[in-house]
């Protein structure tokens, strides 16, 4: 399951709509031990629960997860 969801984004891209949109995925280490997970996409690429209003055009995003 998680690879199915997530393969496509190590390769730049995920499906919104059937249409791949950029995205930048990277695992964050420290000393050689994965502890965490950070993307990067266009804000506008994808939907949003609330709308994105007086906000520039061009609005980069950013999700990050750690390992507690």
């Amino acid at each position: 399951m998680i690879e199915q969801k997530y393969s496509s984004y190590v390769r730049g891209y995920k499906l919104e709509n059937n249409e791949p949109k950029n995205i930048h995925a990277y695992i964050i280490e420290a000393d050689c031990t994965p502890i965490g997970y950070i993307q990067i996409y266009n804000a506008y690429d994808f939907e949003r629960s609330d709308p994105l209003i007086n906000l520039p055009s061009k609005l980069a995003a950013l999700d990050y997860f750690f390992n507690a």
